[in-house]
């Protein structure tokens, strides 16, 4: 990224919203490091959609402006946002727009109070949040890990969301599958579901 000024200022946003994958970013070298910092800015920018509007249908289009804004980029010409110049500055590739569009996806049932009916479901959401964005991450870095990144991802989405759930329950919606509404909230915090425990355990033999 060209402009330093800009560079600081999304990293400073990224540490105060995402401070773990900033932190983890911090051992990359400083070219992956600037990308690293324009993927996860990106990333928040679009994963807040949800408290930034009032009702499913602006989000819906909060959504679809963003999946054009992103699709833009990917053809240099970025809309006036400073995490879509620092996007398209790192010169983004065909398979990361397609990982993009799956956080997009995804992200819609945000809108939603109770937007997942299964295991299965939340499951669906944890690959294509998280582990859409650990694959994007991966091809800015030049390496290709599909296997690792759709495991690792799901673990760090089921984490994310059981360290959440106040904060859901706080807006009246509930990450928790309806096939697993029993649970107590620290239940769901140590994360009792097969799928969590199973790529938590398939991720520590690639470490």
């Amino acid at each position: 990224m060209a402009d330093r000024a800009q560079e600081e200022a999304l990293a400073a946003i990224v540490r105060r919203v995402d401070e773990d994958r900033f932190l983890a970013a911090r051992f990359a070298p400083r070219a992956m490091r600037d990308a690293l910092t324009a993927i996860y800015a990106l990333n928040y920018e679009i994963a807040r959609t949800a408290d930034a509007v009032s009702s499913e249908t602006l989000g819906d289009i909060r959504l679809l402006w963003w999946r054009e804004a992103v699709a833009e980029a990917h053809k240099g010409a970025p809309r006036a946002h400073p995490a879509l110049h620092a996007y398209a500055a790192i010169a983004p590739t065909p398979p990361m727009l397609t990982a993009w569009n799956d956080i997009i996806d995804a992200r819609a049932a945000d809108l939603l109070p109770s937007p997942f009916a299964s295991e299965d479901d939340l499951h669906a959401y944890a690959i294509n949040t998280a582990g859409a964005l650990i694959r994007i991450a991966l091809n800015a870095t030049g390496i290709d890990a599909d296997v690792v990144a759709e495991k690792a991802g799901a673990a760090w989405a089921y984490a994310g969301l059981a360290r959440a759930l106040p904060f859901w329950r706080a807006r009246a919606r509930n990450p928790q599958p309806a096939d697993a509404r029993g649970q107590s909230e620290e239940d769901f915090r140590a994360a009792p579901l097969a799928k969590p425990r199973a790529h938590y355990e398939e991720t520590r033999t690639y470490a």
